[in-house]
């Protein structure tokens, strides 16, 4: 009996200590495969990308998994404003310049929860060599489409109107430098 108090309260314990020191971790199935969400004191590390926030801000898991996986995460300033959301996670094929259509309104449509999906044209995708990047204009923002070209791995990024330090744009770039390669993020970023 005591060896079994001694582990639920050294069990306890160590979920303190996480908690106190900024930390937690989820890992989720979804039909487009495993979701993952880690957040570290200032740093949010996804399925496909990670990012560290300058120190004040505040993390919540918001993690979807049907019909497409993605990871996510509110952003909140330190004054409590919403100043966006990171996300990514596995389309349910390969992402390709025939389907990047398809893809960005699935997505679209399960982030914001809603039916009806955008009035989308290739021309409106900037085009780089690993990825395909599409700007959506919101009423309170931006959000950004980055789809890795030949996988299903994709990044969607909301900008909040009251993200004044632009630390989502800062996600943003890493997101096309992690999923587009150097080459990439000099041209559609540069």
């Amino acid at each position: 009996m005591k060896k079994v108090f001694k582990m639920v309260v050294s069990t306890a314990m160590c979920a303190i200590l996480l908690c106190a020191c900024g930390y937690s971790a989820s890992t989720q199935s979804s039909p487009t495969g495993k979701i993952s969400t880690k957040i570290e004191n200032n740093k949010v590390t996804l399925n496909h990308t990670e990012y560290e926030f300058p120190e004040g801000y505040k993390f919540e898991d918001l993690a979807l998994s049907n019909p497409v996986g993605i990871s996510r995460v509110k952003v909140t300033d330190s004054d409590g404003q919403i100043v966006g959301i990171c996300s990514d996670g596995m389309y349910t094929e390969n992402i390709t310049k025939e389907n990047m259509i398809d893809a960005a309104n699935t997505v679209f449509m399960e982030v914001h929860n809603i039916d009806t999906p955008l009035n989308l044209s290739e021309d409106m995708f900037v085009d780089g060599k690993n990825v395909e990047v599409l700007v959506i204009s919101l009423d309170d923002g931006t959000a950004v489409f980055v789809g890795q070209l030949g996988t299903p791995n994709f990044a969607y990024i909301t900008m909040g109107n009251a993200d004044s330090e632009s630390v989502m744009q800062g996600y943003v770039e890493q997101a096309i430098l992690k999923l587009g390669g150097q080459e990439d993020y000099d041209t559609i970023c540069g």
